[in-house]
């Protein structure tokens, strides 16, 4: 990103924003993953190293949902673009085959 911000070329291009994006999305799974893993971390160790503190099952069940859920959104937001692209694909295939076509007379082509 470094290189396209020195080289001057503009974030609105369709290829810079899906990479950045990808970057976005990715940075947010990972930050979604390690607070997870260090929280269920420290909960195996409390419960293997300290039996006067442990972190309850309840309070990991709830991190853990909260861990999927994130996930859940993260890929959904990925899914939603990538369902606009192939609409946007098969919409451009059609044209270009001239299936689904009215044309002037008002009859629809069937291929």
């Amino acid at each position: 990103m470094r290189n396209v911000a020195l080289s001057g070329s503009s974030f609105n291009a369709p290829r810079n924003q899906r990479h950045m994006r990808v970057a976005t999305t990715g940075a947010c799974q990972g930050a979604v993953y390690f607070l997870y893993a260090t929280y269920y971390l420290l909960s195996s160790l409390s419960n293997f190293y300290s039996p006067n503190f442990r972190l309850g099952y309840w309070a990991l069940f709830t991190v853990t949902s909260l861990f999927i859920s994130g996930t859940t959104v993260n890929l959904g937001i990925g899914q939603t673009v990538f369902r606009q692209r192939a609409a946007r694909t098969w919409t451009a295939l059609k044209a270009l085959c001239n299936v689904g076509v009215v044309t002037s007379d008002s009859q629809l082509t069937s291929g």
